[in-house]
């Protein structure tokens, strides 16, 4: 995935004809979902949990240390 960089996912999208595939990012296993399915997916709190997810470093930087990412 990192070498090949940005085009990756549409490209193997594209290859395989899917919108959702395995893959490994630095050594883990990853799953990539696009389309308007995954996003709804992706967004529905009642499948993922966010909270406390996000890295310390990243959270300090991108966000702000008590940043909650909810509106």
């Amino acid at each position: 995935m990192l070498p090949r960089g940005y085009a990756f996912l549409p490209n193997s999208r594209k290859r395989y004809g899917i919108d959702v595939f395995g893959s490994r990012l630095l050594a883990r296993r990853v799953i990539t979902l696009a389309g308007r399915d995954a996003v709804r997916l992706f967004y529905d709190d009642s499948k993922f949990r966010r909270a406390g997810v996000m890295p310390r470093a990243v959270r300090k930087t991108l966000t702000g240390e008590d940043a909650t990412g909810s509106p």
